[in-house]
């Protein structure tokens, strides 16, 4: 349902699963996701903040701190999504993936709080790990994030790795705008004044 577009039915079901006895804290991040992509932050909130107080250290609950950051850099909340994603880094450590997903999401609240240097500083980290990986959609995201971080940093803009991130980019996935390689590149093209 969620591969259809359609989150909110892929929420109500997962739903129905906890409700049947499968109540797991995989199933209730994912219900939480869910949520949130359809635009039930309240329900993905009341899903998630429990989820994430019950979990050990590990994989598992920085993959939900992470997603509680995402939520929270929706709702402008970029100072808790730093802390939450700073924590997320220790949990996740051990596995590359969910911490280059937090560096790319630290990275982003870093720059819309003013702190420029470390945004930059954590993006090139995702960028090193992620080359490591064999995930072209969250390597198509971090090279993005990298072409905005340095672009807005008064770097230019980086052709060459944006063309990459464009060449990795499935556009059929379910990715927010900012991480998203055809749109930075429309962005940065309207700002250098390549309007046509």
């Amino acid at each position: 349902a969620r591969a259809r577009g359609a989150p909110a039915a892929a929420a109500e079901l997962v739903d129905l699963a906890i409700n049947l006895g499968g109540d797991k804290p995989v199933r209730r991040i994912r219900a939480a996701d869910h949520h949130f992509r359809a635009g039930d932050s309240a329900r993905a909130y009341g899903l998630i903040k429990p989820t994430i107080d019950e979990l050990p250290s590990g994989p598992l609950r920085a993959s939900a701190l992470n997603l509680l950051a995402a939520m929270r850099i929706n709702d402008d909340g970029f100072s808790e999504s730093i802390e939450l994603l700073n924590r997320a880094l220790v949990d996740g450590e051990g596995d590359h993936a969910v911490v280059v997903q937090s560096l790319l999401l630290l990275s982003y609240a870093q720059f819309n709080s003013g702190r420029f240097g470390e945004a930059v500083r954590k993006v090139h980290a995702a960028v090193e790990r992620a080359n490591d990986l064999a995930i072209p959609e969250l390597t198509s995201q971090v090279l993005t994030m990298s072409v905005m971080a340095n672009f807005l940093n008064g770097n230019g803009v980086d052709e060459l790795v944006l063309q990459r991130a464009l060449d990795l980019e499935d556009r059929d996935a379910d990715i927010p705008f900012q991480f998203r390689a055809s749109a930075i590149n429309t962005m940065t093209l309207a700002w250098r004044g390549c309007l046509d």
